[in-house]
């Protein structure tokens, strides 16, 4: 009698540890650590977020942000999501939407910062210590970093699923522009990213597309969600809001175009050389939608915000 072998959907994290530096893994392999780091994000998500709750619901600095956020998104809230907050209804949305946001920031931070020694030459930038990495352990943690932001993609997807088709009201809490918008911002990890830890690990183009996605995407959210604080009624919180809003336009505008358009040409030559027309359709069609998910959804949202308070910052200045 001679058992079946099996292979473990989930295997234990000494398992996976080892398989993060493995130079040469398999498709399983990197599915698996996918899996792992959903549920490890999931996790997070999960207990975080009502602890970060409990913590700030009586604070009144984030009462005031979102009462300012209420009067300049309740007219698109009402026209394109269908919803009509009233001021306290909205306050209840910003309470359990707000420490999700910081998570996503964090997760997007450590994701990125992953790919730093690669993209340094090995050095790993940690203050008072002296720590060069070889190459390929480079190429393991800027891996890691992608397969993380695999992972807590399909959490995320889950989880918008569920928002949307298993709960009352779930079309008015995720609208289908939401849906869709979540589906574009998912679609180049999800779809591209084993693929190309596979073929491509050591690869620096993409090590630096993780990092310029992430850790930049994280930045620019970090100061999106410290702009919503600013009260731009003091003179000199509306020049933070205008600052801060113009140097996260410059980011997204070299990330998610000049620097972005760069880097994805580089693959598209190594595809083209190398006859991988699966790859080079597949990733036209990943680079079309995931750009017009950042023009329509970051760039633009950002440069209108940044115009219409500079008119503000003008109608200020023009008083007696």
């Amino acid at each position: 009698w001679r058992s079946t072998p099996t292979v473990d959907i989930l295997p234990s994290p000494f398992n996976i540890m080892e398989a993060i530096f493995d130079n040469e893994p398999t498709v399983t392999t990197l599915i698996q650590i996918a899996i792992f780091l959903a549920i490890f994000w999931a996790t997070i998500f999960t207990a975080a977020k009502p602890i970060i709750a409990l913590v700030i619901k009586d604070k009144q600095w984030l009462r005031d942000s979102s009462n300012r956020e209420y009067e300049r998104s309740k007219k698109w809230f009402k026209e394109q999501a269908g919803i009509d907050f009233t001021e306290e209804t909205y306050f209840e949305y910003y309470l359990k939407n707000w420490p999700n946001i910081q998570l996503i920031v964090l997760q997007h931070l450590v994701g990125g910062s992953l790919c730093l020694p690669s993209i340094l030459g090995g050095w790993v930038p940690l203050p008072g210590l002296k720590i060069v990495l070889d190459d390929s352990t480079c190429s393991s943690l800027a891996c890691l970093g992608i397969l993380s932001e695999i992972g807590w993609e399909i959490q995320d997807i889950f989880t918008i699923f569920y928002k949307r088709f298993c709960t009352p009201s779930g079309n008015k809490l995720i609208p289908n522009v939401m849906l869709i918008i979540s589906l574009l911002h998912h679609s180049l990890a999800t779809t591209l990213g084993i693929p190309l830890i596979l073929h491509y690990r050591n690869f620096k183009v993409m090590h630096w597309i993780c990092l310029d996605l992430q850790a930049a995407g994280a930045v620019v959210m970090g100061v999106g969600e410290y702009t919503k604080l600013l009260d731009i009624s003091v003179p000199f919180q509306l020049l933070q809001f205008q600052v801060l809003t113009f140097l996260t336009l410059l980011a997204m505008i070299w990330t998610r175009i000049i620097h972005w358009f760069y880097l994805m040409s580089q693959f598209l030559i190594v595809w083209y050389n190398e006859k991988a027309w699966t790859l080079l359709i597949i990733g036209l069609i990943v680079c079309a939608l995931f750009t017009l998910f950042s023009v329509s959804a970051s760039i633009v949202p950002l440069y209108q915000r940044f115009m219409k308070f500079l008119k503000v910052k003008a109608d200020h200045q023009s008083l007696p």
